[in-house]
Formats: structure tokens, C-alpha cells, sequence
């Protein structure tokens, strides 16, 4: 994972022990996202169920360092995620399930079944 910045010298860079199946960032880059691929697992990482952990994982988006706990939820690997422009809510996807976060405390907004899911966004208003 990087982050550049024109005109502000070398790039940031966090290391995953694998690919990032999806990553989302905030409008001011203060929030990043990462699914798959991240060194917050949830469960034993020897476990070939689950070997990257079903968990979001959640970076400062300026010094690209963990902050706060993994969001966990999800039964199936995330294949989308978004955050709202002003930073304050996330969604992920999985093949059968959507969840908004509140970023601020982690805490699940909406859990919702769903079917399919392959992208997601918010609209400008956050809806």
C-alpha cells in the first residue's frame, strides 16, 4: 500500500502479507481501507478457511499506520468497500451481506442481506 503526494517527497508505504482484494479512501485521505491482504487478521492464520481474515482493515490515511481495531462482520471475504466523503462512515460488501460502519467507534449502523455484491459507493450527500 502507498501514498503519494506531488511536490511533498517520497511516498508512504504500509506492507500487506498479501494483495488487497479492494482498498477505499476518504475525499481528504485521512481514512483508508483495506480488505485482504492485511496483517489484522481475526483468526488463526494457519486456519486455510480463512487465511486473510474476513476483517477491514483500517489505516490513518497520513502516516499509513493501523488505526483502531479491525471492522469484523463479515462471514465471506469482502469484495467492496467505500467511505463517505466526510470520512465518518464505511461500507463492504461481501457476496451475501452489506454492512455500514461507523468509523469513529467501529460499531455496525446496517447490516443487510444481499446477493452479488461487486462494488460499492456513497452519493456526495453520504447517502
Amino acid at each position: 500500500l502507498q501514498r503519494w503526494e506531488p511536490g511533498k517527497g517520497d511516498p508512504r508505504h504500509a506492507r500487506l502479507d498479501a494483495p488487497a482484494e479492494c482498498v477505499a479512501a476518504s475525499a481528504d485521505g485521512a481514512v483508508v481501507l483495506t480488505a485482504g491482504g492485511s496483517k489484522q487478521r481475526l483468526s488463526d492464520p494457519r486456519d486455510p478457511a480463512d487465511p486473510f481474515g474476513l476483517a477491514v482493515a483500517r489505516w490513518d490515511g497520513r502516516t499509513l499506520r493501523p488505526a483502531g481495531d479491525p471492522l469484523a462482520g463479515h462471514d465471506r471475504q469482502v469484495r467492496a468497500l467505500a467511505v463517505s466523503a466526510d470520512g465518518r462512515h464505511a461500507v463492504s460488501a461481501d457476496a451475501d451481506a452489506v454492512i455500514v460502519w461507523n468509523l469513529a467507534d467501529g460499531t455496525k449502523v446496517r447490516h443487510a442481506a444481499a446477493a452479488r455484491v461487486l462494488s460499492a459507493a456513497f452519493a456526495a450527500d453520504g447517502r
